[in-house]
């Protein structure tokens, strides 16, 4: 297994990946928690129904060039992964790396998974996704990521790499996988750019077209995961879909602290 390297630079916006501060931005800012979570937040009641335990441990996963290294970072708080790029570069995208941080007394280890359907041979892949299987088949939690900006998803191709990718997962991992994954949209944070009728929307229009997007696209991963891939309804209808920015930008048109969020809905879906 890979080691943790020491980090090349602190990430923007640190203090929100410490499990506590997380919680504590978000208690402390309630109006700013997205409109469908004010009523029913209570930090009080999510900190008593965590377990005393003393490690974390999740899985990232997801296609080739979905932001996986950059999202481990943001979660992390430090720069741990390469990302981009240098990670195609230097040969690692099959590679099934670990990063460990104590956080509160908590050691929470990030599993940075190899890109799926990015076309390594056969063989390779089913090698890499065999070790996942072996290694994280225990992981408290997965995170699965999907850009929000993919087009060629929401248009429904039938070439979907995506869908390639979530149907190869739930071969090796079966469809409990789904139980307990949240699908993570990375990207979020070019959205609006990529939106030319946003441009002249105030804030609270541009919020009410985010939450539609968000909305669209869990219907589709519902529908995807029941239709395509054959994952029983009673666990399709409950995956969570999160929208996730980049750590240096965290904020997006329905919320403030998307890193801080991000980290709520971990926490909410392992208590």
């Amino acid at each position: 297994m890979a080691e943790m390297r020491e980090p090349t630079e602190p990430v923007a916006g640190e203090s929100l990946t410490v499990l506590s501060e997380a919680l504590e931005q978000i208690h402390l800012d309630k109006a700013k928690l997205p409109a469908e979570l004010r009523d029913s937040f209570d930090l009080q009641e999510l900190k008593d129904a965590l377990p005393n335990a003393k490690s974390l441990s999740i899985l990232v996963s997801g296609k080739t060039g979905v932001g996986k290294s950059c999202l481990v970072n943001g979660i992390i708080g430090k720069t741990v992964a390469e990302e981009g790029d240098k990670v195609i570069r230097d040969g690692k995208t099959s590679e099934l790396r670990h990063y460990t941080r104590n956080v509160d007394g908590v050691d929470v280890t990030v599993w940075d998974s190899p890109g799926l359907q990015d076309g390594t041979d056969n063989q390779a892949q089913t090698s890499c996704i065999s070790k996942m299987r072996d290694k994280c088949s225990t992981a408290d939690l997965a995170l699965y990521c999907i850009k929000m900006v993919e087009t060629r998803f929401i248009r429904g191709r039938t070439d979907n790499p995506d869908v390639n990718a979530m149907a190869r997962i739930t071969e090796t991992f079966g469809p409990n996988f789904w139980r307990n994954t949240i699908v993570v949209l990375t990207f979020a944070n070019i959205v609006e750019a990529m939106k030319v009728g946003w441009r002249k929307l105030d804030a609270a229009a541009k919020e009410r077209e985010f939450q539609k997007e968000l909305q669209n696209w869990e219907k589709i991963i519902q529908d995807v995961l029941m239709n395509e891939i054959n994952v029983p309804r009673e666990i399709a209808t409950t995956v969570l879909v999160v929208p996730a920015g980049h750590y240096v930008d965290i904020q997006l048109p329905d919320r403030d602290y998307w890193l801080s969020m991000l980290w709520f809905h971990c926490l909410e879906a392992i208590a």
